[in-house]
């Protein structure tokens, strides 16, 4: 599915019967150049920069890394927290194998213990 952010809705997505997800516009004008004046303040480092990186990734390029500070995380983070995602995480996590969703009743498949 290929949908813009604002005509998506993530209670009715599902991983399960789409399993491929592309958000056009995830982010407005506005915050696309929240991010890029946060992106010039950030301190960045090269790959080369982070010897123990570098030696354990030999052949990935010389990339950039800065962090993220924590406003612009929030609003990041936030801005990830979809339903559909949580749900397909929920369900499919480690561990986590049919079980049912937040609010959901749990059904328990097998032997009925005659």
């Amino acid at each position: 599915m290929q949908v813009d952010f604002e005509r998506f809705d993530p209670e009715r997505f599902s991983f399960h019967d789409t399993p491929v997800l592309v958000i056009e516009k995830f982010l407005t004008d506005e915050e696309r150049q929240h991010f890029q004046h946060a992106m010039h303040r950030a301190a960045w480092k090269s790959l080369r920069e982070m010897r123990h990186l570098c030696e354990t990734f030999p052949d990935c390029g010389n990339w950039l890394k800065a962090d993220m500070a924590q406003a612009e995380a929030r609003v990041f983070l936030d801005r990830l927290a979809l339903l559909c995602i949580r749900r397909y995480v929920e369900r499919n996590g480690p561990g986590n194998v049919n079980k049912p969703l937040s609010g959901e009743s749990a059904t328990v498949d097998g032997p009925t213990g005659r």
